[in-house]
């Protein structure tokens, strides 16, 4: 069993809120997955294979200089980039070990931690954190939608049934989607 490496490339570009084209941001020849702003709007952290291997891993796109930088250089691939509130660490995920974990590493370091826990029987991977920084909205599994704090001595909560959770800018909702009528709708 073999999987051909994919010659798909996946622009990026500013799009107005009328649907017009607005300029490119990278490599037109980039694949670019998962792209994430920072919170000042100065930066664009994205999942991009690399060009020999393919390997999937975050890179930072500095949006007025239209340079890049790679952040990860994970053993299996890095995915689902997030900005923390305060612009200078991402949270991703990658599958280590053969399972989902969510990972914090600084914009400015070369070492990432982890921030769950490794006996997790489920595996997860970030969706969303909220304004203050102190919970990662998470897939985990198939087992829905949890909250996933930040602090120290607390545990994770399940929050719901559905996919892609996102919070609200105020910090009240989460959107996520759900097939509860037997196609994906928005919740």
């Amino acid at each position: 069993v073999y999987r051909l490496r994919s010659n798909s490339r996946t622009p990026l570009q500013w799009v107005s809120r009328d649907g017009v084209s607005a300029g490119r941001i990278g490599n037109p020849d980039g694949s670019y997955r998962y792209p994430s702003l920072s919170p000042d709007g100065t930066k664009l952290a994205v999942v991009l294979g690399d060009a020999e291997t393919d390997k999937p891993d975050v890179w930072v796109i500095d949006l007025a200089r239209q340079t890049n930088e790679r952040l990860t250089n994970d053993p299996v691939g890095a995915f689902y980039p997030h900005w923390m509130p305060d612009g200078q660490h991402i949270v991703f995920a990658s599958a280590r070990g053969g399972q989902w974990r969510t990972y914090r590493q600084s914009i400015t370091e070369n070492h990432d931690t982890p921030l769950d826990s490794d006996r997790d029987p489920f595996g997860q991977y970030p969706t969303a954190i909220t304004r203050d920084g102190r919970f990662i909205v998470a897939e985990q599994g198939q087992t829905g939608v949890w909250l996933l704090p930040l602090m120290p001595g607390t545990s994770p909560q399940r929050l719901l049934d559905g996919r892609h959770g996102r919070v609200s800018p105020d910090g009240r909702w989460i959107a996520y989607t759900a097939e509860g009528t037997g196609v994906p709708e928005v919740y």
